[in-house]
């Protein structure tokens, strides 16, 4: 006598809820960022253009920045995001993600970690005593085997081999 009634006041709070949210539901493309987009495997190809052509000064203001921000060891923040470097060098997060990708043919993430990587080979050779996870965590890497595993699938060594292989060439 209960089950009865209470099951169909679910079911019409679900149907009104589907209703009040189907309606509401943005494209998936609208809500990710490039880079999850091209991980989701979502289709741009029909989505309206609203990325500009960067112009030779824009391009140059970028790269400057970038280089300052890079000098400064940004990358090394842990919680640095496409966003959140964008806001800091002063352009949108569109024309930094576009010039990184027409620049460095990669998506901001990758440009990132390759950059993190570069540091760690250097720090690596430069200061043998330091350990595994003082390097990671000077990089920028969240953890020691995230470092590992994305150090290991970008040379083909992990950061231990790679600091014997150096000392012993």
């Amino acid at each position: 006598m209960i089950v009865g009634p209470l099951f169909l006041i679910i079911l019409f709070v679900f149907a009104v809820n589907f209703l009040c949210l189907g309606f509401n539901m943005r494209p998936i493309a609208d809500v990710l960022d490039s880079h999850d987009v091209q991980k989701a495997g979502v289709d741009r190809s029909n989505a309206p253009a609203t990325e500009e052509e960067l112009s030779a000064e824009d391009k140059e203001a970028i790269q400057s920045a970038l280089d300052t921000w890079k000098t400064k060891g940004g990358f090394s923040n842990q919680d640095v995001t496409l966003g959140k470097l964008a806001k800091s060098i002063g352009v949108s997060s569109q024309a930094l993600g576009q010039f990184i990708g027409t620049s460095h043919g990669v998506t901001f993430r990758v440009w990132l970690s390759r950059m993190r990587i570069e540091e760690a080979k250097r720090l690596l050779i430069s200061r043998p005593e330091a350990t595994i996870e003082y390097i990671a965590e000077e990089c920028g890497f969240s953890s020691r085997s995230y470092f590992q595993n994305l150090f290991k699938a970008e040379t083909g060594f992990t950061p231990r081999e790679w600091r014997l292989k150096m000392y012993g060439s």
